[in-house]
């Protein structure tokens, strides 16, 4: 009697699952070796208090991206102690316009800012547009916090608690406010 065999040419379960797990733990990797430096840059500029604005969303972003705690903590102290961890670092600003008018600007955090200068106007000029002194864009805006409830809350009780915690407005479900007052109205 001649049995037949069917065997799979190659074809290995564990390989295909090693090699996506391995795809996404270094794409996860990526994403909070970077969340861990803006952090740490953060912190700097807080001078490791949470409850300032660019840290606390820096914060939020990490645990959004379910960051573990230790790693976070690790980069609040890292910028918070240690003055040396981003001493070269600059926030910069640069107002510029594209074609059709339109108004950008640009907040960048350099180690290099005739570098970054370089670079930002080169990109403008690649894209039809132009590097513009400071000011000539920046009236056009100003800087404002959304904040929006993470469950749903009845908009009467949310206008009233938004109003006594300074909000600027409140459309819909979303809160306008200064960006320093957004960790009083959360």
């Amino acid at each position: 009697m001649l049995r037949i065999v069917r065997r799979l040419a190659g074809h290995s379960k564990w390989a295909n699952i090693r090699h996506k797990k391995g795809g996404k733990d270094a794409a996860k990797a990526d994403q909070f070796q970077k969340l861990a430096k803006v952090i740490e840059t953060s912190s700097k500029l807080a001078g490791g208090d949470r409850s300032h604005p660019a840290l606390a969303s820096a914060l939020s972003r990490a645990k959004d991206a379910r960051m573990p705690k230790k790693t976070v903590d690790a980069a609040v102290t890292r910028g918070g102690a240690d003055k040396s961890a981003g001493a070269g670092l600059e926030e910069l600003y640069y107002e510029g316009t594209l074609p059709g008018g339109v108004g950008v600007i640009v907040d960048a955090l350099s180690d290099n800012k005739n570098r970054t200068a370089g670079e930002v106007r080169a990109t403008f000029k690649k894209h039809g547009g132009a590097l513009g002194a400071p000011g000539s864009v920046a009236w056009n805006w100003r800087r404002v916090a959304e904040i929006r409830p993470a469950v749903p809350v009845d908009e009467e009780k949310l206008f009233e608690v938004a109003v006594e915690a300074g909000a600027d407005d409140v459309v819909d479900d979303a809160v306008f406010a200064d960006p320093a007052l957004s960790a009083s109205i959360r």
